[in-house]
């Protein structure tokens, strides 16, 4: 980190425009002397350098930015932009919902989207146009649709949108082959999908795995070896996290005290909640109301700001 600063972190909130795929920022007001302030955001930033230099930092990281730098930073992802002394900087950004943009192609795929975010959100970036030249194209393509607002444009930003978040999973798979990760396959979910919807529409009363591997037509024993196989999870751990990922649906819309949440998304008792709920997110369900994106983010020994975009 820069010598002498805060160990305060801003995180910044955009909102996309209803309708569309992307928040673009361009123009003379992105022109500005940028100063050291460490931020994260709740959106995917990728920013494209138009005039001036400076130091991006990513993370500890330094590194040298000019007229066709390309920065992409996953949500969340702590990072400063720093003009030279007395000289301006021109940016132009966009911000994407990553989450909703997979799912706009994957719909029925939840287990394919989540390996994608993983590895599109794996590491930032800052690289030049140069030496990814069809990265830079994309970039120019969706700026103009953004622009002229032309026929369809929003169906060409979402597809633009999605050929460009494949482009960052095949570069980060490019630079983690060292830890012998696996890429990412899209799996045959057709045999568990019934399962997967049993779970989705019942989640608030207790269910059987024998009722899930009924609904699949298959024993209880192959139903296992099958949705571990597509899922990397057993069925009981995806049952206990989807009924979670609800119980903090319901924890911030206010739907009830935790022990009633517990009973809505199909826990026994308040105990078994509890546990779960610390198994996941490594803090009670009352600590992460408090601040759910804090630990979502798992920020941890940080001071985080909140901002609602420059």
């Amino acid at each position: 980190m820069k010598k002498n600063q805060s160990a305060t972190l801003e995180m910044r909130y955009y909102n996309i425009p209803k309708d569309e795929y992307v928040l673009a920022l361009y123009g003379e007001s992105w022109i500005r002397n940028y100063e050291y302030i460490m931020h994260i955001h709740n959106l995917m930033e990728i920013g494209m350098c138009v005039q001036g230099s400076g130091n991006m930092w990513l993370g500890e990281e330094s590194i040298r930015y000019a007229p066709g730098t390309i920065t992409i930073i996953p949500e969340g992802f702590s990072h400063s932009t720093e003009s030279d002394d007395e000289f301006s900087s021109g940016w132009e950004y966009f911000f994407l919902d990553v989450n909703r943009i997979l799912y706009c192609f994957y719909p029925e795929d939840e287990f394919f989207r989540n390996d994608l975010e993983e590895m599109i959100n794996r590491r930032a970036w800052c690289i030049t146009e140069d030496k990814y030249p069809e990265l830079a194209s994309l970039l120019a393509l969706l700026m103009d649709e953004v622009r002229q607002k032309d026929v369809m444009y929003r169906e060409c930003q979402k597809g633009l949108c999605q050929n460009l978040l494949l482009r960052i999973v095949r570069m980060n798979e490019d630079v983690i082959e060292e830890e012998k990760y696996t890429a990412v396959e899209k799996r045959d979910m057709k045999q568990i999908q019934p399962a997967i919807d049993f779970i989705h529409e019942q989640y608030g009363r207790e269910i059987k795995i024998a009722e899930l591997a009924g609904s699949c037509h298959m024993s209880e024993s192959h139903f296992r070896r099958k949705f571990e196989e597509c899922t990397r999870m057993t069925p009981v751990e995806y049952l206990n996290s989807y009924r979670i990922k609800k119980a903090c649906d319901m924890i911030r819309e206010n739907k009830g005290s935790m022990a009633d949440i517990a009973e809505m998304t199909g826990f026994l008792s308040i105990s078994t909640f509890n546990r779960n709920f610390k198994n996941i997110f490594g803090v009670s369900p009352n600590q992460w109301k408090k601040n759910s994106d804090y630990y979502r983010k798992k920020l941890n020994k940080i001071n985080v700001l909140v901002k609602k975009g420059w």
